[in-house]
């Protein structure tokens, strides 16, 4: 873990060789009059004077924060702005986005920012990233990207900070981001510092239990799958797995809960099971807490499961045919038992026993070392210093 001394150290400096950034990034297209008059409204708001202020930035959710950028807002003391819209966004929310990029400061994100490919930000902003997912996974930027690979450099060519979970995994970050080593920086995941305080715990799982008292004092395996295919295909989701078997194998004090991804909007259980149940009211990290352990396939889930030190199986079926390219060692890196058949399924939820421990150490010392619990307040301060720094 890091120490206090360790982590007080200054944010990265903005890249000096502005020409460089300018060479990484895309021309605006500007063929139709529209596009033309669109620049132009550019151009205007650009010249806007920059404040003292932080934009938080998301295409993941709709009006409101989630993940990161929701455990990262409260510790943030300066004046903040939220902008939650998915894509795609209209012509008037795109000037909405443009205005409040060239007047704040700071600009933060988790995911993709494609307003920043065509036009450099003033001398003295400032963009930060808080990737979205934990450790490193499935690929992704440069190395899973299903964009030209000058998008993708230009999509991330103006960062200042990039904030990874540990020091081994920052030449990943850079390498698919197309970074300065120097400016990957291993802070920590904000939303993991909810696992070292006993208080957030005790709360989730009284909201889990206050919908399902009949889950109270239960022995409780949590099935997490990821989605497969592209588009409509990720809504409907049926693993070889014949429920009504698992129901009456397991003991009575046992269930298994299916916490489907949010976007598998179509239902797994098309039956009802006595100790089978499928939640949606909660997601996998609040159904985590009241968990005794987690079977996942594909899922960056297992990073934030790895805090509680519980154990995880990992029901690949299909490993031949799914193939999104990992950056671990798949299967062998994986902190827990993988699961080829229904069998093992069978056999896993049946256990009792922990072997993997040790394994499970190994794994968080690799990518997670950097989270402590003060990862928020971390990332915070670097920001609010950002903000109040004068001299450019």
């Amino acid at each position: 873990m890091i120490s206090e001394n360790e982590w007080r150290l200054e944010a990265p400096e903005f890249e000096t060789d502005r020409k460089r950034i300018s060479k990484k990034m895309l021309k605006f297209p500007s063929g139709t009059p529209l596009q033309i008059l669109f620049r132009k409204m550019i151009s205007l708001l650009r010249r806007g004077k920059v404040k003292d202020s932080v934009l938080f930035f998301t295409i993941r959710k709709d009006r409101e924060l989630e993940g990161n950028l929701a455990a990262l807002y409260p510790h943030v003391k300066s004046k903040k702005k939220i902008i939650a819209l998915c894509s795609p966004h209209t012509w008037l929310q795109k000037l909405r986005i443009y205005r409040n990029m060239y007047t704040s400061k700071v600009i933060v994100t988790d995911d993709y920012n494609p307003y920043l490919r065509y036009f450099p930000l003033k001398r003295e902003q400032r963009f930060v990233q808080i990737w979205h997912a934990c450790g490193a996974f499935k690929k992704f930027g440069l190395d899973g990207t299903k964009l030209k690979p000058r998008t993708e450099k230009a999509t991330h060519a103006q960062y200042n900070m990039v904030c990874v979970s540990s020091e081994g995994i920052r030449d990943i970050y850079a390498g698919a981001f197309d970074v300065d080593r120097v400016k990957v920086c291993a802070m920590g995941v904000p939303r993991t510092d909810m696992f070292f305080g006993e208080s957030v715990a005790q709360e989730i799982r009284s909201s889990v239990y206050a919908k399902y008292p009949e889950l109270k004092d239960k022995r409780i395996i949590l099935y997490a799958p990821t989605f497969r295919g592209v588009a409509k295909e990720k809504r409907v989701f049926h693993p070889p797995l014949d429920f009504e078997r698992i129901s009456g194998a397991l003991e009575k004090n046992d269930r298994l809960v299916i916490c489907p991804h949010p976007v598998m909007t179509e239902k797994i259980l098309k039956d009802n099971y006595d100790k089978v149940w499928e939640i949606r009211e909660f997601s996998t990290n609040e159904l985590m807490f009241v968990s005794s352990a987690l079977i996942t396939d594909y899922s960056s889930v297992i990073f934030e499961y790895a805090f509680m030190d519980r154990p995880m199986g990992f029901f690949c079926y299909d490993i031949e045919e799914y193939d999104r390219g990992f950056y671990l060692d798949y299967p062998e890196d994986l902190p827990g038992e993988v699961l080829r058949s229904a069998e093992d399924f069978l056999r896993f939820i049946g256990e009792k026993d922990d072997p993997q421990k040790e394994k499970r150490k190994a794994f968080m010392a690799k990518y997670l070392s950097a989270c402590d619990g003060h990862s928020g307040e971390r990332i915070a301060g670097i920001i609010d210093k950002y903000v109040n720094q004068k001299e450019l």
